[in-house]
């Protein structure tokens, strides 16, 4: 009896090809789903470039939100391939959750340039800026638009730079406006400063609020008013191309 029972267990040459072809199928269908997953991350991805390949270089903040969106949507897909090919859902978790961090620090970091665009390009890189001055406080008239003098562009730019973001909320109408373009048309600039007393300059770019890092002020001095400073600078070069304006 005890013969017929052995004789009736199937064996294998190697005694473990049963093992084998279950590691093997195994593994052939984690591959399967891993791929399943990569195709999804990869395809959301390729969205996401696709997008941000139609979004102008001067958009807005949410402009870019599908982009945002399509990019985060795309993360669980490849947390989701890691954890399947290594057996270990906790890997997956662990993946996605980090590059979501990551994802959300980032912008953070660099919140001050954060909307698409809004970095303004170097002086070298400027090929003209158009502004104009609306009435301010000082009863001052408004000024049509008109273009800089080129010699004038690193003077300009260096009553903007450095900036961060506004330590208080900043006034809603503008005192004056210019448009920046560069040598390679990738974008255009939009720049509007306000009347903020006397405060470091307050003004947006393409939409959003900055404020000028100027130098500290000695001690009981105050900041200069650098709202009416970049007023008259503009005002001061219009009348340098028309004498005859007041």
């Amino acid at each position: 009896m005890a013969s017929n029972a052995s004789d009736s267990t199937p064996k294998s040459s190697n005694g473990n090809s049963g093992a084998v072809s279950n590691s093997g199928s195994l593994t052939r269908g984690r591959l399967a789903r891993a791929a399943i997953w990569l195709s999804g991350f990869l395809l959301l991805v390729g969205l996401a470039a696709w997008c941000s390949a139609r979004t102008p270089h001067d958009a807005s903040g949410v402009a870019v939100v599908p982009v945002l969106l399509l990019s985060w949507a795309a993360v669980p897909f490849l947390g989701a391939a890691v954890g399947t090919l290594s057996g270990r859902s906790w890997a997956g978790v662990a993946v996605t959750l980090g590059l979501w961090m990551v994802s959300c620090l980032y912008p953070a970091t660099q919140s001050q340039l954060h909307a698409r665009g809004a970095a303004l390009p170097p002086v070298s890189e400027v090929r003209f800026i158009v502004a104009c001055a609306f009435k301010s406080e000082l009863n001052r008239p408004d000024l049509p638009p008109f273009l800089l003098p080129s010699e004038s562009f690193a003077e300009f730019l260096a009553k903007l730079t450095p900036y961060e973001q506004p330590y208080s909320s900043i006034p809603n109408s503008p005192i004056g406006a210019a448009w920046i373009s560069t040598r390679d048309n990738r974008g255009t600039w939009i720049v509007e400063w306000y009347s903020h007393g006397k405060n470091p300059l307050a003004f947006s770019i393409n939409g959003v609020a900055f404020q000028h890092r100027a130098e500290p002020v000695a001690e009981g001095a105050m900041w200069p008013d650098e709202g009416l400073g970049m007023d008259s600078f503009v005002r001061k070069l219009y009348r340098e191309q028309r004498p005859t304006t007041k």
